[in-house]
């Protein structure tokens, strides 16, 4: 019975060896590998537990091609520096030295890039200003993105482009090797790895002109410069970006200098004395390199002639006269003052000559009457005054208009500029009243000498400007003097902006690239500019130094945009025309279910994620979940993006069966195809059992212990044991119970029990005891002394028979008394002595014995069965007793 058993249990293990594993599965980490990171293919399988010493080796592969050159006992490959080529079907396989090979099924690897973000453009020498003929370099930078990168130039606000550059970096780098003045423009970059170009701002090149030699030439009022002349010095360079400045020299001492912040020349202004004698010369600088002019010689001559006489006296001898409110003249030496502001559009004279008592002053014009009597006709409040003694009428020559008054005003000016008008006289304290005019209107008017001043300049404000003063000659005669006209022309500082949309009618999330475009004047190229953005009345963008943007408009963007430019000190400010931008949605499409765990394979207790995504899509999108059997709703989120996610964090068996998931962003849902959840029961405890022939076992038996999980999910893997020591195991690939058979001995005794395993964690049963005895003996010697003597009778299926004495001797009896526990054998007697006879029902089951002495029991002696005998030759037997 024990050797069937052993049989019985290698057939078990024998039909589980037709493979040494179970089936494959290809995982990947991360789920989602991005590029330029590493991903890990694991090769995963179930070894049953009887193999864990079997030795795999595994192989991976991509598309049909091999990652690697041979078979590895490594169950990972990793993959670094991940690039979007890597994207494919992969799948491994496996195999045990003498099995066949197994194969995984495809997975579908997608790597995913990073689009480029954040573009930027600079460049060197930083600030965007470059001289003529220098290097400039445009320097195209993104904050990030995965991948080759292409790189484009464009000069314009859309403009041409200028070149492209693709390469692994984040940085790429454009160059000019020699700029010209035509290069003065905006330029912007783009960045693109696949997902769409990003666009940099505009950056403004300001390409700087170096000066040219300067000319000096002299304005003087002859061909003879002699001490007291007011000669002019004017320094030009024919070519230079503004502002320049210029310095004048006298034999290479600084005379001082003089600013241009629009381009043209300077002068220096010289009232003549003899130290002015020399060689003059000046130099003109905008910031690249200084230009020093050719020297000019000034030759000065002694005193001038006078050319006008104060007043002619008649020719009798000269008398003394006392001058109302006159003192000696002192001539004075020049001063100069050199004063260099610049502010805005304000520009003042840098160069000033002062002089408080010019050379051959003219009397002022004076007509009045002399009496010899001592008195001033008119005038009674003039008392006693000592006039000349004999009567006389002094008539000075009149002044020429314009002389006395003068006006110092700019010809050119910019709107937003400050422009100071300012009016002075030969003598400001002697102007009681100062009044300007523009166009022949009076625009001001002050008490004493005072300058206008125009904060902000308009077109508008262009026009001929004159002043006209009222100015005191003696103590009390006044006489209104006039200025010449100076024209002041207001242009333009840049004209209304005009904005750009690359689409009016874009597609919601994708670029919209806005242009906000006006043009400064070269002189004032280097004026910040500062730009907004509008919709419907809300401000966008507010106060750009690029009026360039890249927005991703929604749906709710649609409006009316407009732009505005503005100088960085809001002087002037300018808006351009609305365009009407209509921004389209984009219906979701091709909704998908997918599960994390993959494959729709949830463990009873732990967690499933249900992914709802769509392959196209825009806007906000409301994303629902739903069981197919019942229509239950599990749940909704809205959101911006094309995929959401759904956890159920407890899955219990109830869960299992179909769900899908539907997507909304128009009014209009599309359905996802439904994916079955399978739903797989880890394993809990089992119970053994044990199965004998009878209440009791006895040594000999054959016992079946049987362990069962009912809820586990298949396949199972049993394991049995006896004191925690292995006795074998058994799976059952669907479900239900396993057994195993034992033939007792005396070493089976003690606890037993069982293990279930499904690859979800194993489980172990309660201890069963199991006790074993020996049998009862299976011969007695009956109507005997003693149990030791008597008829011999065997048992056989629960009855008792008797054997016949046919060949019956001591070798018999010695294994009857050794199988009873008796002693020694001693006699052979006939079984008739010891009465009463047995009955005629039972049976004699022993016709002969065949022993040879050193069996354990009868029942191992060699026996013919009964064929002729009767209760008249039934054997005895007589052993020593114990």
């Amino acid at each position: 019975m024990g050797k069937s058993c052993r049989i019985i249990l290698e057939l078990m293990f024998s039909k589980s060896q037709g493979t040494a594993f179970q089936a494959l599965l290809l995982t990947v980490s991360p789920p989602r590998p991005i590029e330029e990171n590493s991903m890990t293919l694991t090769c995963k399988t179930q070894l049953p537990l009887q193999k864990l010493d079997v030795l795999l080796q595994f192989f991976f592969f991509k598309d049909g091609s091999a990652l690697g050159l041979s078979w590895n006992n490594s169950s990972e490959l990793q993959i670094t520096a991940l690039k979007r080529k890597d994207s494919g079907s992969y799948w491994c396989e496996a195999q045990a030295e003498g099995h066949k090979v197994i194969r995984s099924r495809r997975v579908q690897i997608d790597v995913w890039g990073v689009p480029v973000y954040n573009v930027s453009l600079a460049t060197q020498p930083p600030g965007g200003h470059v001289m003529e003929g220098e290097k400039l370099s445009l320097v195209c930078m993104a904050a990030g993105g995965t991948g080759d990168i292409t790189f484009r130039w464009y000069r314009g606000a859309l403009g041409s482009n200028l070149g492209a550059k693709t390469q692994h970096s984040l940085t790429a780098e454009f160059e000019i090797p020699a700029v010209s003045e035509q290069d003065a423009e905006a330029y912007y970059c783009a960045a693109d790895n696949g997902y769409g170009p990003s666009l940099s701002g505009l950056v403004s090149i300001a390409v700087r002109i170096p000066v040219s030699q300067p000319v000096l030439t002299f304005k003087a009022p002859g061909a003879q410069q002699v001490v007291g002349d007011v000669v002019e010095l004017h320094c030009e360079a024919r070519s230079g970006s503004p502002p320049i400045l210029y310095q004048f020299y006298l034999e290479d001492v600084p005379l001082g200098n003089s600013s241009a912040p629009f381009g043209g020349g300077a002068s220096l202004n010289l009232s003549l004395t003899s130290e002015h004698r020399g060689n003059y010369s000046c130099e003109a600088d905008n910031g690249r390199r200084a230009q020093r002019s050719e020297a000019v010689p000034l030759y000065v001559t002694g005193t001038a002639q006078p050319t006008e006489r104060s007043w002619s006296p008649p020719s009798p001898p000269p008398r003394e006269f006392t001058y109302v409110n006159a003192t000696a003249p002192v001539q004075q030496q020049p001063i100069y003052g050199n004063v260099n502001v610049v502010s805005g559009g304000e520009v003042y004279s840098l160069v000033y000559h002062m002089q408080q008592e010019r050379r051959s002053a003219p009397v002022p014009s004076l007509r009045t009457q002399m009496q010899d009597k001592g008195g001033v006709t008119g005038c009674p409040e003039c008392g006693a005054i000592a006039l000349p003694q004999a009567d006389a009428i002094l008539t000075p020559p009149k002044n020429m208009a314009g002389d006395w008054l003068s006006i110092d005003l700019q010809s050119h000016a910019y709107e937003g500029d400050r422009v100071v008008v300012r009016c002075s006289g030969e003598d400001n304290g002697k102007i009681k009243k100062l009044m300007y005019y523009k166009d022949g209107s009076r625009i001001a008017t002050y008490s004493s000498a005072s300058s206008y001043t125009i904060s902000n300049a308009r077109p508008s404000d262009s026009g001929s400007y004159y002043c006209k003063s009222d100015k005191t000659l003696l103590y009390f005669f006044e006489e209104t003097e006039g200025s010449r006209t100076q024209w002041l022309t207001v242009q333009e500082l840049f004209p209304a902006p005009s904005l750009t949309v690359s689409s009016l009618q874009p597609v919601e999330e994708t670029s919209v690239t806005l242009s906000c475009d006006t043009r400064l004047p070269s002189e004032r190229s280097w004026t910040p500019l500062q730009y907004s953005l509008f919709r419907d009345g809300h401000t966008l963008k507010s106060r750009s130094s690029s009026g360039f943007w890249t927005l991703a408009l929604r749906k709710e963007d649609s409006g009316n945009y407009w732009c505005e430019a503005m100088t960085a000190s809001r002087s002037v400010s300018k808006r351009s025309r609305q365009s009407y931008v209509q921004v389209h949605r984009v219906p979701v499409s091709g909704a998908l279910l997918e599960t994390q765990p993959q494959g729709g394979q949830a463990v009873e207790g732990k967690g499933l994620v249900l992914i709802c995504s769509v392959a196209e899509g825009t806007g906000e999108t409301t994303f629902s979940w739903h069981r197919a059997d019942t229509g239950e709703r599990l749940g909704s989120k809205s959101q911006r993006s094309r995929r959401s996610e759904l956890e159920i964090p407890d899955i219990r068996e109830s869960h299992a069966g179909g769900y899908y998931c539907t997507a909304d962003n128009t009014q209009s849902p599309i359905q996802s195809e439904v994916v079955n959840i399978t739903v797989k029961i880890p394993a809990s405890h089992p119970v053994l059992t044990l199965s004998a022939p009878e209440a009791q076992a006895f040594i000999g038996d054959t016992v079946e212990l049987h362990c069962e999980d009912k809820r586990a999910h298949p396949p199972v893997l049993y394991s049995f044991y006896h004191k925690n020591v292995s006795l074998g195991n058994i799976s059952v690939p669907s479900g239900g119970r396993a057994s195993f058979s034992l033939s007792l001995t005396r070493e089976h005794i003690g606890n037993y029990s069982c293990e279930a395993n499904n690859g979800l964690g194993a489980q172990r049963s309660e201890e069963v005891a199991l006790n074993v005895t020996e049998p009862p003996p299976k011969t007695r010697l009956v109507n005997g002394a003693h149990r030791c003597e008597g008829r011999v009778e065997v048992e056989r299926d629960g009855r008792w028979g008797t054997v016949c004495d046919d060949g019956w001797g001591l070798k018999e009896v010695a294994v009857v008394c050794r199988e009873l526990g008796c002693g020694a054998a001693k006699h052979t007697p006939a079984g008739l002595l010891y009465p009463p006879l047995a009955e005629e029902a039972q049976p004699v089951f022993i016709q002969v014995a065949l022993c040879n002495g050193t069996e354990e029991a009868l029942a191992e002696c060699e026996q013919v069965e009964t064929f002729d005998c009767g209760h008249d030759e039934d054997a005895g037997a007589v052993c020593e007793g114990v």
